[in-house]
């Protein structure tokens, strides 16, 4: 029998599943209706303002860099203890620096061609002789000419053994001296503790700090790749830079940290006068450094959303502009780049003017 009480019941319990029913349905409506705006705004295109370009125009690159292991300073023959230390890691050693006190000597660097290694008396002829010569003109001692020890020689000798404190000589004793094998250096570390004995001849005592051989333009997107492999101790997966080596535009100054590097013929290397402006820029040893190109603007210059410019099979580019109510394509000269997602244009354009970014295009500028 149906009385008023089942009667509610059975209404009740077909409303709670119409409510089970319907709210799916009305969720994935919502979800489609959202789906359906998301697809047109992505599958159609967009018309996007374009910008005067007064200034200069920037482009983001990177420097490959190529390092080889700092010259190093090794003991010639000593004998005695270390007195007077006068290096520091980080200090820069010059030739003619004092290095250090050993038995009351002090020794001095000298880059010269190659390392004096035998006593020289007046008489004596070879190029140790010329090194020699060298080493005190650059004192601004008396000294011969040539590769013969002469008596105008033993006079300079006899003024360096005052200073360096090794009494009155005309002999000259290697011992005085650390050969460079470069004229500066910077200490990276050292193996002379006051107090200990002298380190056996040959023994290394000052380390170099790695010299910048090389600094090659390469794109920014090689730069920061080679820098994140780098930064995970992975540097023998840092790829060569292969394409991505890049050329600095005729009219464009390379910049690193403020610092305007001079480049060799072909805008693709940093010329040598440039690397120690690198150097200080850089952590020793890394592999790669951001830079930026810098270009004085042109005349009649746009920037444009990059998604707007168009490549034809030729090699030409456009962009479609809309003007006045009319939409025409119109030829431009691409000049750079101005941003990420922003390319800087020569052509018929206008402040007015409005520029397709086709479906599925880039950003407005």
């Amino acid at each position: 029998m149906v009385t008023p009480s089942s009667v509610a019941r059975l209404a009740l319990a077909g409303a709670v599943v119409l409510a089970w029913v319907a709210a799916p349905v009305t969720v994935v409506a919502v979800l489609s209706r959202e789906a359906d705006q998301v697809r047109f705004a992505t599958d159609e295109a967009a018309w996007v303002g374009v910008r005067a370009v007064d200034g200069a125009r920037e482009q983001r690159l990177g420097l490959a860099l190529s390092w080889e292991a700092g010259p190093t300073l090794v003991a010639p023959a000593w004998d005695g203890v270390v007195e007077v230390r006068h290096l520091a890691v980080g200090d820069e050693v010059r030739s003619g620096d004092a290095v250090v006190v050993v038995a009351g000597v002090t020794r001095v660097a000298h880059a010269g061609e190659r390392p004096v290694t035998r006593l020289l008396v007046q008489g004596d002829r070879g190029p140790d002789v010329a090194v020699l010569h060298g080493l005190l003109a650059e004192r601004g001692l008396a000294h011969g000419a040539g590769d013969r020890f002469t008596a105008v020689t033993g006079r300079g000798v006899r003024a360096l053994a005052e200073q360096l404190g090794a009494g009155r000589t005309e002999q000259f004793d290697p011992s005085w001296v650390l050969h460079m094998s470069a004229p500066v250096l910077t200490v990276a570390d050292l193996d002379l503790d006051v107090g200990a004995p002298a380190p056996d001849v040959g023994a290394p005592v000052v380390t170099g700090a790695a010299v910048l051989l090389e600094a090659r333009v390469t794109s920014q997107e090689w730069a920061a790749r080679a820098a994140t492999l780098a930064g995970e101790q992975d540097t023998s997966a840092v790829p060569a830079v292969g394409d991505e080596a890049r050329s600095v535009a005729p009219d464009a100054e390379l910049r690193v940290g403020g610092a305007v590097l001079p480049l060799v013929e072909a805008r693709d290397e940093v010329d040598a006068a440039g690397l120690p402006a690198v150097t200080a820029a850089v952590d020793r040893g890394a592999v790669a450094v951001d830079a930026v190109a810098v270009s004085p603007p042109v005349p009649g210059s746009w920037a444009v959303a990059s998604a707007a410019v168009r490549s034809g099979p030729d090699g030409s580019t456009s962009v479609r502009r809309q003007r006045d109510g009319r939409d025409e394509e119109v030829a431009v000269t691409v000049v750079g780049a101005d941003g990420p997602s922003t390319t800087v244009v020569v052509g018929d354009l206008d402040a007015a003017d409005r520029v397709e970014v086709p479906a599925g295009g880039g950003a407005a500028t």
